[in-house]
């Protein structure tokens, strides 16, 4: 049952937005753990069932809680209720604390997504660090799906707060229902296609075709034919009638992508189309065709209109409706919003339990320049999931911007060559990584070997990741020969 408020503590009307649902058992170890977290400024929901704590979940599915609770828990097996908890709500992680758990049950547990399993005798604070940092993944996943429906139909590029991001979605929203050409103007991975995709779905063409087409990535003549069709025998090798994309989008929204990059010929041949809405395929007859035109460009285009290299009546009917796309690195804390995000898409098709990001990675995002934009931090999010062997990504997770750090910092230094040796040294006799020179005697291959390791570790300052790709090994590797050697670090 739910317990009462304390005296100086008035019974909320609703929940708050962060709660810990206890569960335990043993009435005197439920008020000392309910007075501690109380002192935290949680809000506590006492109970001594399972069926109760579900309940209670189920009300709270929208606030970040946390459940803490016996294992197993009072009137159900532990893996059952994790099963039973994640039906009533997803967002709500769970501490289980327990006298002793077999390996087995261990993984079993671990297995039904528990957030971690604790002994006893855990002192207060350890136990509350641990709450906090549950709250905190709670508290992350809600938002996450909060932007998801805020941002339903709207692409992850446009997910953020930013002033610049903020001026973008304004001027989408703008054009969505309005027939004016579009152009959108910003570097590779800035989200183009993304962004020229919502303005169709969201627009009265969405139940027509949206057809892209690079015109950067073909040749011109084949360009031609791919843009406007052609005939069957209209020219040497057609033996096929070929659609062109301006009557393949009919009626829906035809996307240019770096139509900077288009010949002289070609912004001809375009220019017609638009001011005439007539396609005419080589060898065959002229169509009408009634088509959205979105164009997008990482170049300048008014400097290439200076330079003569664009037609400028071209320029002008394709920039009816500029919009420009802001570079990452001057949104700010969007940065984080998106590698969150991305975190938690990628956490999800890659089946990884990974809660969150460590702070010191967070604020090496920050800091990146980010010169492929938000491509790259999908990119680089991506890796860091794959390869992430813990809960948290951690810096090395992340060997582009550890790459930025050696930069910065001093050369690598290269292994010594090693003189013949002389005398056998047992491993568990073996010199601290503190301790540079190498074994002296005849040696076995392991002990050269932990020796080997031992100094590209020193070498590396404790990285890890930076000793691994001095030594041509993996990280993964690089543990088991650490922990099969006794290694210390």
């Amino acid at each position: 049952m739910t317990a009462a408020p304390p005296e100086n503590e008035s019974a909320p009307t609703s929940p708050p937005p962060y709660n810990v649902l206890l569960c335990i058992a043993d009435p005197r170890m439920r008020q000392l753990l309910a007075f501690s977290f109380r002192r935290s400024q949680l809000h506590v929901v006492e109970t001594s069932t399972a069926q109760e704590v579900l309940a209670q979940s189920k009300q709270m599915n929208s606030y970040a809680a946390v459940c803490v609770c016996d294992l197993p828990p009072q009137g159900m097996d532990g893996v059952a209720f994790l099963r039973a908890m994640q039906k009533a709500s997803v967002y709500h992680p769970v501490v289980m604390i327990t006298e002793d758990v077999s390996p087995a049950e261990l993984i079993r547990l671990e297995k039904a997504d528990v957030y971690r399993v604790i002994k006893r005798d855990v002192g207060l604070e350890d136990l509350r660090m641990t709450v906090r940092n549950a709250m905190v993944f709670s508290h992350l996943q809600i938002r996450v799906e909060q932007m998801e429906q805020e941002h339903q139909g709207i692409i992850p590029d446009m997910i953020g707060s930013s002033a610049a991001i903020v001026k973008v979605r304004k001027l989408v929203n703008k054009a969505l229902n309005r027939d004016i050409t579009v152009l959108l103007e910003g570097e590779s991975g800035t989200g183009k296609e993304l962004v020229a995709r919502a303005i169709h779905t969201q627009s009265n063409r969405k139940e027509h075709k949206f057809v892209a087409i690079n015109c950067a990535a073909i040749n011109p003549t084949l360009l031609d034919s791919q843009l406007f069709g052609h005939e069957r025998g209209a020219f040497t090798g057609a033996i096929n009638r070929q659609v062109g994309r301006f009557q393949e989008a009919d009626g829906g929204t035809l996307f240019l992508d770096e139509v900077g990059d288009l010949s002289m010929e070609l912004q001809a041949k375009l220019l017609r189309v638009i001011q005439t809405r007539v396609v005419a395929p080589l060898g065959g007859k002229e169509t009408k065709v009634d088509v959205r035109l979105v164009s997008a460009t990482n170049v300048d285009l008014q400097a290439a209109v200076r330079a003569g290299r664009f037609r400028q009546d071209l320029y002008y009917r394709l920039a009816g409706y500029p919009i420009p796309l802001p570079p990452l690195r001057s949104r700010g804390d969007d940065v984080i919003t998106l590698a969150r995000f991305f975190l938690q898409q990628f956490a999800k098709k890659e089946n990884k339990k990974i809660q969150g990001i460590k702070p010191d990675v967070e604020k090496a995002l920050l800091k990146h320049n980010w010169p492929g934009n938000v491509r790259e931090l999908e990119n680089m999010i991506f890796r860091a999931v794959v390869i992430c062997e813990d809960k948290k990504l951690s810096m090395e997770d992340f060997p582009a911007l550890l790459g930025e750090d050696l930069r910065e910092s001093a050369p690598f230094p290269a292994p010594p060559a090693w003189a013949p040796p002389a005398q056998a040294v047992p491993v568990a006799a073996a010199p601290s990584f503190g301790t540079p020179e190498p074994p002296a005697g005849p040696q076995s291959l392991a002990n050269l070997e932990a020796h080997a390791i031992r100094h590209a570790v020193e070498q590396a300052r404790g990285n890890l990741s930076l000793a691994s790709r001095t030594l041509g090994i993996s990280r993964a590797t690089l543990y088991r020969k650490v922990e099969r050697y006794g290694l210390k670090m």
